[in-house]
């Protein structure tokens, strides 16, 4: 390699650096696989921090959801906060709006229930009940 450089005083300077094609070669080489390990160390490391922080936002309102619905089904409604901040996903915060308004029925409808459909059935008279007739319906 060779460089020139003039000065004000009609001086010129060369630089020149002798080296062996196979040791710069080598160097580019080394140089190559060492961006490549840190490209990908960098893309692993975005990924893990982007995934994290995606989980949650996801997961955790539908981990929310599932409880609720499960208490919703034992027709345990006190269970569900209906002061609940909806979710920033659009999918998930639909639901949430439709799983309340569902609640909010049937909180309505629960008052016009008696009491005795609303305890739980005791252990001891079984859960299923056999149905009287041969017809079952779908």
């Amino acid at each position: 390699m060779c460089r020139r450089f003039e000065y004000r005083w009609s001086l010129e300077w060369y630089f020149v650096i002798v080296l062996d094609k196979r040791d710069f070669l080598r160097s580019e080489r080394a140089m190559t696989i060492h961006l490549i390990v840190i490209a990908c160390v960098f893309c692993v490391f975005a990924f893990v921090v982007g995934i994290i922080p995606a989980g949650v936002i996801i997961t955790k309102p539908m981990i929310v959801l599932k409880d609720e619905m499960a208490s919703a089904a034992c027709m345990e409604l006190d269970a569900v906060d209906m002061q609940r901040p909806r979710s920033y996903l659009k999918e998930i915060g639909s639901m949430q709006v439709f799983f309340l308004h569902m609640v909010k029925n049937l909180v309505e409808y629960r008052k016009f229930l008696p009491v005795s459909v609303l305890t739980k059935p005791d252990e001891d008279e079984g859960a299923v009940a056999e149905p009287s007739s041969g017809l079952l319906l779908a």
